[in-house]
């Protein structure tokens, strides 16, 4: 299901997304400039790098989910964590896709 999210939002996920991944090329570099010379300071200096960068990588995606559930007694789908407005817009958006609004 794709959700739609504020150009705020997107631009905190990019720029947490596009950090990481700089992070661990440079740790990467470290790693192997690490073995090219046989410096061990340099390959675990490397190695360090691009497993905090992994784990802040790993926690920032996570805070990317959102869950859905169905509630059947009440006929919705449950999407969680969402802005109070959601409900409303998902329901217009909605409607108008199925050409009732």
């Amino acid at each position: 299901m794709s959700l739609p999210v504020t150009e705020t939002v997107w631009s905190t996920w990019s720029r947490r997304n596009l950090s990481t991944l700089l992070l661990m090329v440079f740790g990467a570099g470290l790693i192997a400039g690490g073995v090219v010379i046989d410096d061990g300071g340099l390959l675990s200096t490397g190695m360090a790098i691009v497993a905090l960068a992994a784990a802040y990588r790993a926690r920032a995606h996570h805070n990317y989910w959102t869950t859905c559930t169905l509630d059947p007694g009440a006929g919705l789908v449950i999407v969680d964590p969402a802005h109070p407005d959601f409900d409303r817009q998902a329901r217009e958006l909605f409607t108008r896709s199925i050409g009732h609004g």
